[in-house]
């Protein structure tokens, strides 16, 4: 699944099975290096980024809290409210628990074109409100963590419990099921890339949906226009306005602020070839 490291304890909470930790959303081999939660200021400005690299580990939770009171504290706002990934995964619990207080917080995700999000790393990007994924986003099924001590009788419940939880996180966060049958369906040897489709179909980029109807209705009421017509303006351009993003200019819905519903055909025909260009690239690829 996505990096998701779990102790059997979280599963019955029994000392018996606290020897186990099954990891669910990360590569097995992803362990030399320390996850590190930063904030970085944002050019020459006032604002932060908030990222979260390398192998995800459950004192990262803490770091993630603390740096969010960080923030809260001494009044600095984030660049584009964005959280900023890359990580090859650690963790899925501290990751699920990651992901939701970003969401609590209303928070955007972010993937550079060039980082890379696999594994455990890929819950947290769930959490995001708005979610711009254009670098590599990685899944694989469920393994144990450590050799020692598995008391075999015990796995399947270990499974279950940890495939449930994972099920009931996506579905929280409003993922299209499809991905937990990616998940399932790629052993955890072995690794699944989302194509640029998937990531779109399956809602692993977007816009969390209460969050989208909030800003189509406070847009068009600051806008003076009905919300039919400012949705029109969406549906003209908002695959143009997600792009706005990729280099951290303004996020989709900022730049559907100053958009009319007229089609600009030149831009869009650059835009859908470019679009149709990259997919081919990737199947090339793969």
């Amino acid at each position: 699944m996505m990096p998701l490291s779990m102790s059997a304890n979280d599963c019955h909470r029994s000392s018996k099975m606290s020897r186990f930790f099954l990891l669910a959303f990360t590569f097995a081999f992803v362990q030399s290096s320390s996850a590190t939660v930063t904030l970085e200021s944002y050019k020459d400005t006032d604002k932060k980024i908030l990222k979260i690299s390398d192998h995800i580990k459950r004192e990262d939770l803490k770091d993630f809290q603390d740096a969010l009171e960080q923030l809260k504290s001494s009044n600095t706002k984030l660049h584009l409210n964005i959280v900023q990934l890359d990580s090859e995964g650690g963790s899925g619990n501290t990751a699920i628990e990651i992901g939701r207080l970003i969401r609590k917080n209303k928070l955007n995700t972010y993937i550079a074109p060039k980082d890379y999000c696999a594994s455990a790393c890929v819950p947290i990007f769930l959490g995001g409100v708005q979610r711009y994924g254009y670098g590599v986003i990685a899944v694989h099924d469920a393994t144990y963590i450590e050799d020692a001590n598995i008391v075999y009788k015990d796995i399947p419940s270990i499974i279950a419990f940890s495939d449930k939880r994972h099920s009931d996180y996506i579905k929280e966060m409003d993922i299209s099921q499809s991905l937990v049958d990616a998940i399932h369906s790629t052993r955890f040897w072995d690794i699944r890339y989302l194509t640029s489709e998937e990531k779109i179909l399956w809602r692993v980029n977007g816009t969390d949906r209460t969050e989208s109807e909030v800003l189509v209705t406070e847009i068009a009421k600051e806008r003076g226009m009905k919300r039919e017509e400012f949705t029109k303006v969406v549906g003209s351009h908002y695959k143009e306005c997600f792009n706005e993003m990729k280099y951290l200019k303004q996020t989709a819905w900022e730049c559907l602020k100053d958009k009319e519903h007229s089609l600009d055909w030149w831009k869009t025909t650059i835009y859908l070839f470019n679009y149709f260009y990259e997919a081919l690239l990737e199947k090339i690829r793969a």
